[in-house]
């Protein structure tokens, strides 16, 4: 069987061989810049809380129970591959790989994909390099979450339809390594996320069409292997994805991202795509060059841009139309790329799905971006191609692609919260000897990065988390001061017992929030020492000391003698 995948890889490999060089520099590009700033800040609120939930040792149970909306964006099979992360090496560093793996395979899945849709090799590596510099899938390849994850499985599983069919179609049947995966497919894909809904039914529907035509009968294992995924698609609804309804996590993320005056729905969906095609296509961030009294003043590169974008846009348009009059006699066209789309906005009309919320749509990005860039091919004369994807490579290569590379290793990179310094500082202020443990609080937000580095993090300080595991007692207020002043006063009061004092580690704050929980603070006592860090910090917080208990006086002479001289 391991000769044959070979041989397979080969035969599809061979014709790309005088791209290679083209290719690898799109690898390159795609790796430099998402490896800048790797791991370069702690896990923040959204990481750090998704990294407790998938190596709980009952991940699964709570998974099941029903009792979080974190399960319903922590699909299995992600889970799975960050417990094996884990196991190799439990870190931020560890988890952050299963982004940054899936980004950049996405970006040379991406040129495949292209080059077979379009027939055209020069416009597949055109959007391979528009996805290897692409901000948004630059920084969510630094960050610990599913979504760099879920656009390598919709390109991937295009990838395996497009693969299968180009085997059909030749004289030899496809291999059984071939086979296994375009059956396999379907259920992996299932257990990978909720937004699998999007392509599984084009990637069914294309594949049972070539079947059909190739060979005139009825597939059966095809039709056992999309059974197999409806099963699993049902199973998750009813166990865990129906409690993201109702007053879940869909209407709170329809709260945050839609509001009354955005227009009708409609509108407002024709302006999350419109926000889609420009932020795949925005210049670089160097661009604009301070002038004197802090005007603006434009340079060669702007000059360049104000030419080129309004160009380039045009051609994504007329792309985009192309595409659409070519669906007729390109079937995996309209399958793989457009009904995805399509059943994104139909969701959407319905309130089934936020597509307000970036994060839960990065995968849209690649359909709108290759329909685009597959449209262009039907420009009927290949020098305007050419010329076209020359401009596309200026764009990116010269414009788009920031001069200062620190911007991808400070900008580009998940928010920073630097809560490992302030629980290490917190740790130094420890006395040394722990005879009495001192209790240490942490805000909501704050709980799951203390949580993780002081239990989880293998390559953390271990020193500081021993100190801080055997010195303190942890304790969680999960009220914000900022929104409920009262209710955090009272709950600090409450979780402080009998404790005298109390070190309060904060992370997700601005400046005016920390100022909101000083002034509560105030209620409960007074703030003797802080130290603020990008995104995070400690306080410690001491009370009055009530006096000491006296005994009343026994007589005349007794209250003279304590009487005040």
């Amino acid at each position: 069987m391991v000769p044959t995948a070979f041989r397979e890889i080969l035969v599809m490999t061979r014709p790309w061989l005088p791209y290679a060089p083209l290719a690898a520099l799109v690898f390159a590009a795609a790796m430099y810049v998402r490896v800048l700033g790797y791991d370069a800040t702690p896990l923040w609120l959204d990481e750090a809380w998704r990294a407790n939930f998938v190596l709980d040792p009952n991940w699964l149970a709570n998974t099941f129970d029903g009792s979080s909306s974190f399960a319903t964006i922590t699909s299995f099979a992600y889970g799975g591959l960050n417990r094996f992360f884990a196991f190799c090496e439990s870190s931020s560093r560890a988890l952050r790989l299963t982004s940054l793996l899936p980004s950049i395979l996405a970006v040379l899945l991406t040129l495949f994909v292209v080059s077979r849709l379009s027939g055209s090799r020069m416009l597949g590596i055109s959007a391979a390099i528009a996805a290897a510099l692409n901000l948004t899938y630059i920084q969510y390849a630094k960050e610990f979450k599913p979504y760099s994850f879920e656009l390598f499985l919709h390109v991937a599983v295009i990838a395996i339809a497009l693969l299968y069919i180009d085997a059909l179609k030749r004289a030899s049947p496809p291999g059984r390594t071939l086979r296994a995966l375009m059956l396999g497919a379907g259920p992996l894909a299932a257990i990978c996320g909720p937004n699998s809904v999007f392509i599984l039914p084009g990637y069914y529907l294309i594949i049972l069409l070539a079947e059909v035509k190739v060979h005139p009968r009825i597939p059966i294992a095809l039709f056992a292997s999309g059974a197999v995924t409806l099963a699993l698609l049902a199973a998750q609804y009813l166990l865990v994805w129906s409690g993201a309804g109702h007053d879940g996590l869909l209407s709170y993320w329809q709260a945050n991202f839609y509001t009354e005056d955005a227009g009708s729905r409609a509108s407002w969906i024709a302006q999350r795509y419109k926000e889609m095609v420009e932020s795949a296509f925005q210049a670089r961030p160097s661009l604009a060059v301070a002038g004197p009294q802090g005007v603006v003043s434009p340079d060669v590169y702007q000059r360049l841009a104000a030419i080129l974008r309004p160009a380039w846009l045009v051609a994504l348009m007329v792309g985009l139309f192309a595409s659409a009059a070519q669906i007729r006699n390109k079937p995996e066209l309209f399958l793989l790329l457009a009904l995805p789309l399509l059943g994104l906005t139909v969701a959407n009309a319905l309130w089934l799905w936020p597509l307000g919320a970036v994060r839960p749509n990065v995968f849209a990005y690649f359909y709108v971006s290759a329909l685009a860039f597959v449209g262009l091919a039907a420009i009927p004369n290949v020098w305007w191609r050419g010329c076209i994807s020359a401009a596309i490579l200026l764009w990116y290569g010269v414009l788009h692609f920031p001069d200062d590379a620190t911007y991808f290793a400070t900008q580009a990179t998940p928010p920073r919260q630097e809560v490992t310094a302030a629980l290490v500082s917190v740790a130094n202020r420890l006395p040394n000897r722990c005879d009495d443990r001192v209790l240490l609080l942490t805000t909501s937000a704050s709980s799951h990065a203390v949580q993780f580095y002081t239990q989880q993090d293998t390559r953390y300080d271990r020193r500081a988390a021993a100190r801080l595991i055997r010195c303190t007692e942890i304790r969680g207020i999960p009220v914000e001061a900022y929104s409920d002043p009262e209710g955090f006063v009272s709950r600090t009061r409450e979780v402080m017992g009998t404790y005298y004092e109390a070190w309060i580690v904060w992370t997700h704050l601005n400046e005016a929030e920390t100022l909101k929980m000083l002034q509560a603070l105030s209620g409960v006592g007074w703030v003797s020492e802080a130290q603020t860090y990008p995104g995070a910090g400690w306080m410690r917080l001491e009370l009055v000391r009530a006096p000491a208990p006296t005994s009343p006086p026994r007589n005349r002479q007794d209250q003279l003698e304590r009487a005040p001289r």
